[in-house]
């Protein structure tokens, strides 16, 4: 079953994929000198747009290669209440972290009600279809760091295309709505695929 949630507006729901925390080669490709330096300002940047009562999906590889410690420490100073989708770096250290609820591979989520509700499924992969896709649900993912375009239905909210900072539902909808790639060009892609109108 996949864990779906629904929240009645957008205003303090955020996303974020990536931050690699503890990681020193993703610190040296984004141009910091030290771990300490790129971590704390990847908190930084969280907390200045995260307010306390926020909350934030992780979608997948939270920290690499630091200790279960670190990553508590970290985990604490980050705003927000924090939910994750597992993503291929998230070993048992950052999956024991005091998540608001069980990690997950995928996780459905709903944003408004009535015609304006907008449903998101995340993953920390990039699909080309996804749970619902031919019937509007968007995805979310992380894991490539930038490198696979967005269409008009589905883009990376990793904070390598972010500027190192999560986004909101606006930036992510806003992002696709100018993707070059639409979802019949997907579909063309698929033989016997779905049928997007």
């Amino acid at each position: 079953m996949i864990k779906k949630l629904t929240f009645a507006g957008p205003e303090k729901v955020f996303f974020t994929a990536d931050t690699h925390f503890g990681h020193m080669g993703q610190a040296e490709r984004r141009g910091f000198a030290t771990v300490v330096e790129h971590d704390n300002e990847l908190i930084h940047r969280w907390n200045r747009d995260v307010p306390k009562d926020g909350i934030v999906f992780h979608i997948g590889d939270f920290a690499y290669k630091n200790s279960a410690e670190e990553r508590q420490r970290i985990f604490k100073r980050l705003n927000g209440r924090k939910y994750l989708v597992i993503g291929n770096h998230d070993d048992s250290k950052t999956i024991s972290l005091p998540w608001a609820a069980p990690p997950e591979h995928r996780m459905i989520v709903q944003i408004g009600s009535g015609e304006d509700q907008v449903t998101l499924v995340l993953d920390h992969y990039g699909g080309r279809v996804w749970y619902n896709s031919h019937h509007g649900a968007f995805q979310l993912y992380g894991h490539s760091h930038g490198g696979l375009p967005a269409t008009t239905a589905a883009c990376d909210v990793g904070v390598d295309e972010w500027g190192l900072q999560p986004i909101q539902l606006k930036d992510a909808m806003d992002y696709m709505r100018a993707a070059k790639i639409t979802m019949r060009e997907v579909q063309d892609l698929i033989p016997g695929g779905p049928q997007f109108p």
